[in-house]
């Protein structure tokens, strides 16, 4: 099966170079889905050949693949043009954490339109896709980069509020598949503000110490203020009686 795969790659590379070096990406045997969200399967079960656009070490690729079903030709199973599909992939990728290092890259959904079976047209189809389409620039590393919408818009938000707090630098962590935000108070203790599904949860040394929804930024911000002050008076309250005992 792999020289009909070499052939097909073959063709793209033949016919759509200018593009290719346009772009700086190149036709590559492999859905770039199955890296960043999960392999997408058709309904029925049945086999096909993705062929992605992407460069060398896959952090610039076009949100078009061509998925190619297989015929069996005596008994070999070989990747076909006839009933081939172009997908157009829907990413979101807008928002960076600060200086953390993370991106929010998280595919949407996907649309497909059957390629023609003519070559001239199928080339013109598969064109105006890499046209139409912008690059999609993946800037972090794969276990940098977060899926979960509310955990990214936050970060502004979490970060204005800690910006006074001396020495305090915000980080992001994924523990135990759920994504945070981690920062050390000047009291010493470790606080972690951790998005759960539909929560947005406060962790003072590992215990629980408030919660919100985890949807509406100015509500984290708000927990995280709130018990900033609570801490602050707590501190003062301590320090104060200690001052009273000696």
């Amino acid at each position: 099966m792999q020289f009909p795969i070499l052939k097909i790659l073959g063709e793209l590379r033949a016919n759509l170079p200018p593009k290719f070096k346009e772009l700086a990406v190149r036709p590559t045997v492999g859905t770039i889905n199955s890296y960043y969200a999960g392999q997408t399967q058709h309904e029925n079960g049945s086999a096909t050949l993705a062929i992605s656009f992407q460069n060398t070490d896959g952090t610039v690729f076009s949100p078009i693949e061509i998925r190619l079903p297989f015929s069996d030709e005596n008994g070999v199973l070989t990747p076909t043009w006839k009933g081939a599909t172009l997908i157009s992939n829907h990413w979101s990728q807008d928002l960076y954490m600060g200086e953390t290092g993370w991106q929010y890259l998280r595919f949407n959904e996907e649309w497909g339109a059957s390629l023609p079976d003519d070559e001239t047209h199928r080339n013109e189809q598969i064109l105006a896709g890499l046209n139409f389409y912008s690059l999609i620039h993946v800037t972090s590393a794969p276990e940098k980069i977060t899926r979960i919408y509310d955990f990214a818009r936050a970060h502004t938000d979490i970060d204005m509020v800690i910006c006074e707090l001396e020495g305090a630098v915000l980080r992001c962590s994924r523990i135990n598949g759920f994504d945070g935000y981690d920062f050390k108070h000047p009291n010493g203790e470790a606080w972690r503000v951790e998005f759960r599904t539909d929560e947005a949860v406060l962790l003072i040394d590992g215990t629980l110490a408030a919660s919100t929804v985890a949807d509406e930024p100015s509500r984290v911000f708000s927990m995280i203020s709130n018990k900033l002050a609570e801490t602050e008076d707590r501190d003062r309250s301590d320090e104060n009686a200690s001052d009273l005992s000696l």
